[in-house]
């Protein structure tokens, strides 16, 4: 028998193949903003000095895309110019946090760069589409550019948030004000949700003459958008007085977490092959989430505590209509049982207080008027049961 040989790559040919300047590159650029974007918050850096390394960081990423799109239309080197491409969203979901730190320099340079840079993202965004010759579907791309925003204004937001707490209760202002941003990311995703709730049509194959599948661009786009989205979130809200003042953040998770849960599920559908998968899968999320709206520290917040269950609730209801999952009719019921448990409690012992001070001449009065009550509903079920023959 022949010796099983294990094909391996010479250092030349990984060399050749993975082009190891193209990372060095990005990750020298990539290191040079984050050293600003420190430098800045550590000391009073210039706004001038901020926004020049913003206008290197463009030049940058337009070089980028022009290099990897001559790469791949020209037939030159694909996978080296699709290696270049996938570099941007590196940048476009601003890892650096430099748009933050614009932004807590001046409020007002923050919202001019912060809307140049959307406009911009716009811009490239659609030019790989068009030389790729992708096709433009409008609930992904609503969903990438209003996380973007997101991103990019968020910072711009809470700084204005926190300068008008004064006069407030700073822990319910804020919370209401940073609860509205995650609000935002989740209803970003419903388009997109929706279109691929039945059946996924992210995740099939089709076709394209510069790409093997040209869903790979959506894939990879949006799903690494949907983790940088929820990090930069997590950052903006613990870096501000919300989380010492609340103790937690569950109330601004909920709605991404139920939303998210059917966003990961369009990208996972294959992996998922029997309906009683995806059924376990909702019910575990969906479960998780429902606790967490029970949590004392969301209770603190009604408005948001509200809101919060009505977006579980409307998953679990969606869940049985649309899959027939029966487990979420089970916890639906489930729920509504100790609801109205606690409600009849809480009725009783009010009855019951209310009892112990009344006076004699008080019971007397109330069995009296029950007394005619029961009398009288006596009456009506002897008339039905007499036309019925019993």
């Amino acid at each position: 028998m022949a010796d099983d040989k294990i094909d391996s790559l010479s250092f030349s040919e990984w060399f050749s193949k993975n082009n190891p300047f193209y990372l060095i590159s990005v990750f020298m650029m990539f290191l040079g903003l984050w050293l600003i974007s420190s430098e800045s918050s550590a000391t009073n850096s210039s706004l001038y000095t901020v926004i020049s390394f913003f206008g290197i960081q463009n030049l940058y990423e337009i070089i980028i895309i022009s290099m990897g799109l001559f790469l791949v239309r020209k037939n030159v080197n694909s996978r080296h110019g699709l290696m270049l491409l996938c570099f941007l969203p590196l940048f476009l979901t601003d890892m650096t946090f430099f748009q933050a730190r614009v932004s807590s320099l001046s409020q007002t340079a923050g919202l001019t760069v912060s809307t140049v840079y959307l406009i911009l993202a716009g811009v490239k965004v659609f030019l790989i589409m068009k030389f790729l010759e992708i096709k433009l579907e409008w609930d992904r791309l609503v969903y990438i550019f209003t996380s973007l925003a997101l991103i990019y204004f968020g910072p711009i937001y809470i700084y204005y948030t926190l300068e008008k707490s004064a006069g407030h209760d700073i822990m319910v202002w804020q919370a209401n004000n940073i609860y509205a941003l995650w609000l935002i990311s989740a209803i970003a995703a419903i388009p997109f949700v929706v279109k691929n709730f039945k059946k996924s049509t992210v995740d099939k194959t089709i076709e394209n003459s510069y790409l093997s599948d040209s869903n790979t661009f959506y894939r990879y786009t949006m799903k690494f958008i949907f983790f940088m989205t929820f990090v930069q979130m997590m950052v903006n809200t613990t870096s501000t007085g919300l989380f010492r003042e609340s103790g937690s953040i569950l109330h601004n998770i909920i709605p991404v977490l139920t939303v998210g849960l059917f966003f990961v599920e369009a990208f996972i559908r294959r992996q998922l092959e029997t309906e009683s998968e995806i059924n376990t899968l909702d019910i575990t999320v969906l479960t998780a989430a429902l606790i967490m709206c029970f949590s004392e520290t969301v209770k603190l917040l009604p408005e948001i505590y509200y809101i919060n269950l009505t977006i579980v609730y409307s998953a679990l209801i969606i869940c049985f209509i649309f899959r027939k999952n029966y487990y979420s009719l089970a916890i639906i019921s489930l729920s509504a049982g100790y609801y109205i448990f606690g409600k009849t409690v809480a009725v009783l012992q009010n009855v019951l207080a209310a009892g112990r001070e009344l006076s004699r001449t008080g019971w007397a009065i109330m069995l009296t008027v029950f007394s005619f009550v029961f009398l009288i509903v006596g009456f009506i079920f002897s008339m039905k049961s007499s036309k019925k023959g019993i």
